[in-house]
């Protein structure tokens, strides 16, 4: 296994042989000098090999929603609050990729709207995203509160 890191320099700088190869961070010794070393740098030299037209499409980055990154503050917030109230890890519930597919779509498909990951977090980030709940600072913490829709008596 490589760090992600590790397999991103080799993707940018794409070496040509054990010396460059040694330069990249996070790669081991063990790994160089070994069969993987060798392998790592036949898989660069066929991928330089390729023709255009066989390489890889990049996925379409999605455009930035103004005020995305606070919204995912706000996620990471909440599940955080849920997570500590269930005595869960928040890694096991949802990633970070999930609380931005959470802010950017309407009907994301994603492990945190289903099963026992919606019942810990899921079902209240919606109700956020919604306008349901929100989140407020009292005795010195962060607290999830209702919200009374506009109109409604109280």
């Amino acid at each position: 296994m490589l760090p992600d890191a590790a397999l991103v320099e080799i993707a940018q700088h794409m070496p040509e042989d054990t010396a460059q190869l040694a330069r990249v961070r996070g790669l081991k010794p063990a790994v160089l000098a070994g069969p993987d070393g060798k392998t790592l740098l036949a898989l660069v030299w066929h991928a330089r090999a390729l023709p255009e037209d066989a390489w890889p499409t990049l996925a379409e980055r999605r455009t930035l929603l103004e005020g995305q990154e606070s919204l995912v503050a706000l996620f990471q917030v909440l599940l955080k609050l849920c997570c500590e109230a269930h005595g869960v890890a928040a890694r096991l519930v949802a990633s970070r990729e999930d609380l931005n597919q959470l802010a950017v779509l309407d009907a994301p498909d994603i492990p945190c709207l289903s099963g026992w990951r919606r019942d810990i977090f899921g079902a209240e980030a919606l109700a956020l995203r919604a306008g349901q709940v929100a989140l407020t600072a009292q005795g010195g913490r962060v607290v999830r509160v209702e919200r009374t829709p506009p109109g409604a008596s109280g």
